[in-house]
C-alpha cells in the first residue's frame, strides 16, 4: 500500500505595517480620522481586520508558498475611503493603502490518514 505524507504549510506573521497614502501623495496628518463616503468614522480595528483579510485571501490563493521568512508587499486602492485632518479639519481622499507583511512559513507533516472499511 503506498502511503502518501501530507504537507502543509503554516504561516506565522511577525509584522504587519501599513501606511495610508493621500490622494495629494503627502504623509497623512499626525492626527486625523478615517471616514467612508457617508461620513462614518472607520476604526483602526476595522482597518487592521480588514487587512488581515486581505493576507488571508491571498495566502490561500497563492499555492506556491515556500518554508523560511517571506516579505509580502501589497497596494490596495480603496475607493471609499477619505482622511480627516483633526486639527484643521481638512478632508482628502485615500489615493491608497501600501501593506508590508512580514513572516515565516513552516512545513508540518500532517499525520497519515488511517484507512477506512467503507462497507
Amino acid at each position: 500500500m503506498c502511503r502518501t505524507k501530507f504537507r502543509r504549510i503554516l504561516t506565522n506573521y511577525t509584522r504587519v505595517d501599513f501606511a495610508i497614502i493621500p490622494e495629494s501623495g503627502i504623509a497623512k496628518p499626525s492626527s486625523c480620522l478615517l471616514v467612508n463616503d457617508a461620513g462614518d468614522t472607520v476604526k483602526s480595528d476595522t482597518v487592521r481586520d480588514y487587512l488581515l483579510g486581505v493576507l488571508m485571501r491571498r495566502e490561500r490563493e497563492f499555492s506556491d508558498v515556500l518554508p523560511g521568512d517571506n516579505v509580502e508587499r501589497i497596494r490596495l486602492l480603496p475607493r471609499n475611503l477619505n482622511i480627516v485632518d483633526t486639527e484643521s479639519g481638512a478632508n482628502e481622499r485615500v489615493r491608497q493603502i501600501n501593506l508590508v507583511a512580514y513572516s515565516t512559513n513552516e512545513e508540518i507533516e500532517l499525520p497519515p490518514l488511517s484507512p477506512r472499511n467503507l462497507n
